[in-house]
């Protein structure tokens, strides 16, 4: 999860100071990583409400 932030984390610092969205490789790059930070949070959420019973079988 850190890599996935830091990794963000360098995107948006590079859109400051940049103008990425005309470069379709940065801001797909972005997104990408934002889809993944999101995925791993959903199912650390998830996993968190599942009953202790299902989160060994799973």
């Amino acid at each position: 999860m850190l890599g996935y932030l830091s990794a963000f984390g360098g995107c948006v610092a590079f859109a400051l100071f940049d103008v990425p969205l005309f470069d379709a490789r940065f801001n797909t790059m972005g997104w990408i990583l934002l889809g993944g930070i999101y995925a791993i949070a959903s199912s650390s959420v998830q996993s968190a409400k599942m009953p202790a019973s299902l989160q060994a079988e799973a």
